[in-house]
């Protein structure tokens, strides 16, 4: 993968703003397959993570004494898959987005799957104050959204969030993150890793062949990243903690930052691209476990963070100071 390691961009000009919006038009079918993944990919390489923090919200909304559903906000929501995951009969998500494609992606889903608690609204980051006027909310969640966002506009985002949130609700993100704690034991240990994955592929996966459509639009996208020396999108950055830790120190108190995937997200992903899905599930159902059980073991030993040469998608969990 091209990914460029840069400064996040201090302004973002209006012909930025318009090529992210474009990029993600253009390939939101594909974001769709390889990152949103086939229903049952996504609920075996994501449930785990998304179950964990799904247990944090019931034990905060126990300790609120907050009766009836608790009410989520969750920005930049893409097709909705997270948010249904999240959601059930004690848990209401609202999702918004700044594309159309996709969160009518996600209306249409969550009414093929019969999810009643799940709701999806057009609305673009920047516009959230007026969004958020006259509206109350639990707890925020964001999969993967805010790291797309300028210097600048995350400050403008932070500024929103601390004025809706009350004090002690919950901002809950996962994004990427670069834990930069790599070690020579880490390294070892990921070679390791890397060798077994590998082996596992040559053995089982590599002989399903791939959907040569979907690999060529994923070829195109890669090269127009890598052209423009793009991280993927026009304006997304992985954060660093310290980069976090800095924009919401006035208003919220960090209360956990843990990887929550390497493995089992990288495996259902690899499967995404199988032509014969069928056969993806059926893989899936046999090794995305295995994977997602050996990502829980390297979490709460704490050595993904000392494994990684890159960034980990990472749970950070925020507490709105009083």
């Amino acid at each position: 993968m091209p990914y460029v390691r840069t400064p996040r961009i201090d302004v973002a000009s209006s012909e930025l703003n318009q090529a992210e919006h474009d990029w993600w038009k253009k390939y939101s079918d594909l974001i769709e397959r390889i990152w949103g993944m086939p229903d049952e990919l996504c609920r075996r390489s994501r449930g785990p993570y998304l179950g964990r923090i799904k247990a944090g919200l019931r034990e905060y909304a126990k300790k609120a004494g907050k009766t009836g559903p608790l009410e989520v906000l969750e920005i930049a929501c893409g097709t909705g898959w997270a948010g249904r995951l999240l959601s059930d009969r004690d848990i209401h998500v609202t999702g918004v987005d700044f594309s159309e494609e996709q969160i009518e992606q996600a209306k249409q889903k969550a009414a093929a799957e019969g999810f009643e608690n799940c709701s999806y609204l057009l609305q673009d980051i920047n516009g959230l104050p007026e969004f958020l006027a006259g509206r109350s909310f639990d707890a925020i969640f964001i999969h993967c959204g805010i790291h797309h966002l300028s210097r600048q506009e995350l400050e403008g985002f932070v500024k929103t969030v601390t004025t809706a949130c009350a004090p002690g609700s919950l901002l809950v993100l996962v994004e990427p993150m670069y834990h930069d704690r790599r070690n020579i034991f880490g390294r070892a240990l990921r070679i390791a890793a890397e060798v077994f994955y590998r082996l596992n592929n040559a053995l089982f996966i590599k002989h399903a062949p791939v959907d040569e459509t979907v690999q060529k639009r994923v070829e195109e996208m890669l090269g127009e990243t890598e052209a423009h020396r793009w991280f993927l999108s026009p304006k997304e950055m992985p954060f660093t903690r310290r980069e976090i830790e800095d924009l919401f120190r006035n208003a919220f108190e960090v209360t956990e930052v843990e990887p929550v995937t390497l493995y089992a997200l990288r495996m259902g992903q690899q499967l995404s691209l199988l032509r014969d899905q069928g056969r993806a599930r059926t893989l899936g159902r046999r090794w995305i476990p295995l994977y997602a059980a050996l990502d829980e073991l390297l979490i709460r030993l704490g050595l993904l963070p000392i494994m990684a040469r890159d960034y980990l998608f990472t749970k950070i969990v925020l507490s709105r100071k009083s």
